[in-house]
């Protein structure tokens, strides 16, 4: 503690103390400031407790995990006694910049809006570390005072089970049967079949099972078709077909 002013010598003065510097620490740190009396003869004390709040740092993320196709803001809170930095760093460099952070420097408490620039183009997840540093403890020469997310985008994903090459829908002229096909897509899918061929759902997002009956064939003749299921992603149509067929009716009358 630092005594700032006042001469100690008349009555009823104000005496004013200071912190010598700002407490790094994160706990509170405490005094006592003794006052003892001068005249002769007397022997009076008093002294008085002094407290300097702990050093605050703490910060947090609302989504370390965002969607292939999202792009949409998200929330890093920060609440500190002084300055503080944000710093970026890429897991892989041939794809690094992808995440944008609206402000990487202030004092105090702050909410930072932060979000994936576009959507993930890549066949595998991408991922950066974001990193909050105090810059009181950095001056310093406390370099470990540091808050670390790891935040990941996840890649473009669109699979169906089974495959085309594991299935052919095949049904009889009068068939009651259903097929099941698993979707499993990072954004929006749709699918186009036959008349004749009725999906429990046509369209969807993310993962859904699909399962697919045919109308009785009356006709003579035998029916086929493709099944697609179809997602538009960055521009760039994907698709899964299937072979469909259905036998003939047959009557006879032997």
């Amino acid at each position: 503690v630092l005594f700032r002013s006042g001469t100690g010598s008349e009555n009823g003065e104000q005496l004013v103390f200071a912190a010598k510097n700002r407490n790094l620490e994160f706990e509170d740190r405490s005094a006592k400031v003794g006052l003892h009396s001068t005249q002769v003869g007397n022997t009076m004390s008093q002294s008085v407790d002094v407290r300097q709040d702990k050093f605050i740092f703490d910060a947090g993320i609302s989504e370390s995990n965002i969607g292939a196709f999202q792009t949409s803001s998200h929330d890093l809170t920060i609440h500190s006694s002084g300055d503080w930095t944000i710093d970026v760093a890429y897991k892989d460099s041939a794809d690094g910049n992808w995440l944008n952070i609206d402000k990487l420097q202030g004092e105090g408490d702050a909410v930072i809006k932060y979000n994936a620039k576009t959507g993930n183009p890549l066949d595998k997840d991408r991922s950066a570390i974001v990193s909050v540093k105090s810059v009181p403890h950095i001056s310093a020469g406390i370099s470990n005072v540091v808050k670390s997310f790891d935040i990941t985008q996840s890649k473009y994903i669109f699979e169906v089970e089974p495959t085309p090459d594991m299935l052919a829908l095949a049904y009889g002229a009068i068939d009651d049967k259903s097929v099941s096909i698993l979707v499993n897509c990072s954004i929006d899918w749709a699918i186009e079949c036959p008349d004749w061929l009725i999906p429990s759902q046509r369209n969807g997002s993310n993962r859904a099972t699909v399962t697919f009956k045919a109308q009785n064939n009356l006709a003579r003749a035998s029916r086929s078709g493709k099944l697609v299921i179809k997602s538009m992603y960055l521009d760039k149509a994907r698709d899964f077909t299937f072979d469909v067929t259905q036998s003939a009716f047959e009557f006879n009358s032997d």
